[in-house]
């Protein structure tokens, strides 16, 4: 797309999905929210990566406790 004209660089993304974020990127002091999109996908997998002392203790906590007795309940319930 470096060079196209705007016209060209239109029709090549009209079909595509996604968001325009080059407003945001300008100025993202201003942007809203919710100027994306209306929520935030939260990965809860990521203390694995910024804290592996948290996981090593949450792992061996579940592994203490035991499976669930009845499904649908969490870890080590009766």
């Amino acid at each position: 797309m470096a060079g196209g004209d705007e016209v060209t660089k239109s029709e090549m993304l009209e079909p595509l999905k996604g968001q325009d974020l080059s407003g945001l990127l300008s100025s993202p002091g201003t942007a809203g929210v919710n100027a994306v999109r209306e929520a935030t996908l939260f990965n809860y997998n990521m203390f694995s990566y910024i804290d592996p002392d948290f996981t090593l203790g949450a792992m061996r906590l579940v592994a203490k406790l035991g499976p669930s007795k009845e499904p649908g309940k969490p870890t080590g319930s009766a």
